[in-house]
């Protein structure tokens, strides 16, 4: 999620993501980003997430956002 420069709480926006998705975990953040990891087989919860995202986004100071799918490579390479 790319943040709104000084209109995004981390704390609020986890909080935001959780009620959604509970299995969240707030994996790095930066000035400018923050990076969620949610396990796979939560394709419900993120669905419900991504519907609700599209209308707070602004609400919550977030720019914009994607998802990525992590790679066996990736995790190796961590």
């Amino acid at each position: 999620m790319d943040k709104q420069e000084g209109q995004c709480s981390s704390k609020n926006v986890s909080r935001f993501v959780k009620r959604y998705v509970t299995q969240v975990k707030l994996e790095r953040e930066s000035v400018d980003e923050l990076v969620y990891g949610i396990n796979r087989g939560q394709s419900r919860e993120v669905e419900q997430l991504i519907e609700i995202l599209d209308k707070e986004k602004e609400t919550l100071g977030i720019k914009s956002y994607g998802l990525t799918m992590t790679t066996i490579e990736d995790v190796f390479l961590r």
